[in-house]
């Protein structure tokens, strides 16, 4: 196959008629544009191919290689097409040109993909990063639609990461505290599920730099109509760092349409009873929660929504522009989200969820919605409800434990509306 990609005119095609071994380095020049089809046959290779050209590879075969180097690295002003192929590799591609994948599937004992410039994929792409990344982009634009991806970690260290009809899972595992999606650039999910699933994590003390988080963010996130789940399934008292399923490290997250769940009903009553556990943890910077819910259930004490000196926003405000804008003829905002923190350990020392908390400064605006805890859901000191709102609440003592309910409310000319609440 060297030999016909030395002699290769634009347009060619090469296609295999057997399995190829290749062992020593491969570079396709800038001025090369041909395509590979494969057909069933596979691709065996000693060292990396690097592409400068315009290749698309093709066919139903697999690349094989099983070193410590990218199998495929694309290098700046490369153009990398492949479709229908597999990788069974170590390091599956690199690419810093512009890369395109359909249907295809990537088997990575490190990392499946680094991405540093300008990435696209559509129809059926399974990615997998078994002990690293699934996905590190650096820097670059990676646009993952309709892929399956599972693994270690996906990391966007800088650029853009958007997920959109995929689904991102971290297999259930006994390996150590970690984040299964780091942000520090911006990161948009879409149409997508994410899931982080542990049963017993390794136990012991460890340093607080143990994390177990979904996704762990100090840049920008936008999550519309997605499921972002933490599943922690420990049947043993694990000595652990809290836990949350988003965290916010200043930067910034906003939820429409969708689904933030933390769920330790799977765990003992013992498991980690000392730690907390959050849906959403903001230490800093802003979370703003238009449509959708925030669940809690657990074994520990729980909060919906935590933050130490960042800013809540919960519902969608009248505009400043409407002319209506602070008048009590303004209309009431219908997003709706709501907020759910459920401790269901029956020991009443930890019965002590809330929705909605805020420390040392933080902010919550409460515009609209419905907040439930098991014994309360108030913020702290909560600033910033619209004008004329009003905060009603009740106990639904079939509930066990008791579910406290806090509901926002118009009153319409002054008077209170809790009297016309519906839960």
């Amino acid at each position: 196959m060297s030999d016909a990609i030395f002699y290769a005119n634009e347009g060619d095609i090469i296609e295999l008629l057997a399995d190829n071994y290749i062992f020593t380095p491969l570079t396709i020049s800038a001025d090369k544009d041909f395509s590979i089809y494969t057909e069933d046959f596979d691709i065996i290779l000693g060292n990396p191919i690097t592409n400068n050209g315009k290749v698309y590879i093709k066919g139903r075969g697999t690349i094989k290689y099983h070193y410590s180097d990218y199998a495929l690295i694309n290098a700046t002003g490369g153009e990398l097409g492949l479709a229908g192929i597999s990788l069974d590799v170590n390091y599956g591609v690199e690419n810093n040109g512009t890369l395109d994948l359909s249907d295809i599937s990537i088997e990575a004992s490190g990392t499946a993909i680094k991405n540093t410039s300008t990435l696209t994929t559509q129809n059926n792409i399974t990615l997998t990063g078994v002990n690293s990344y699934s996905i590190y982009n650096d820097g670059g634009e990676a646009s993952i639609a309709n892929a399956a991806i599972s693994g270690r970690y996906i990391y966007n260290n800088a650029g853009t990461l958007r997920l959109t009809n995929s689904t991102a899972t971290r297999p259930t595992s006994t390996i150590s505290l970690v984040d299964y999606i780091v942000n520090k650039g911006t990161l948009e999910l879409t149409s997508s599920s994410v899931a982080l699933t542990n049963i017993n994590p390794q136990s012991g003390t460890y340093s607080g730099n143990d994390n177990h988080r979904a996704l762990y963010n100090t840049g920008s996130v936008t999550i519309t109509d997605t499921t972002v789940s933490h599943l922690f399934e420990a049947s043993s008292n694990v000595l652990r760092t809290d836990y949350s399923t988003l965290y916010n490290d200043g930067g910034s997250i906003l939820i429409s349409d969708s689904t933030i769940l933390f769920d330790g009903t799977n765990a003992s009553p013992s498991s980690n009873s000392n730690k907390t556990a959050y849906a959403i943890y903001s230490p800093s910077g802003s979370v703003t929660i238009e449509t959708g819910s925030i669940i809690n259930r657990n074994r520990t004490p729980s909060y919906g929504i935590y933050t130490n000196s960042g800013t809540i926003t919960i519902g969608i405000p009248e505009p400043s522009s409407s002319p209506n804008y602070g008048r009590d003829t303004a209309d009431v905002s219908r997003t709706s989200p709501e907020i759910t923190a459920i401790n269901l350990n029956t020991n009443n020392s930890y019965k002590s969820a809330i929705g909605v908390k805020n420390t040392s400064g933080g902010k919550v605006y409460f515009y609209d919605g419905k907040v439930s805890g098991s014994t309360t859901a108030f913020a702290e000191n909560p600033t910033g409800t619209e004008y004329q709102y009003e905060v009603c609440n009740s106990t639904d003592t079939s509930v066990t434990p008791n579910l406290y309910t806090a509901q926002l409310f118009w009153m319409r000319d002054g008077q209170s509306s809790c009297a016309q609440q519906n839960n």
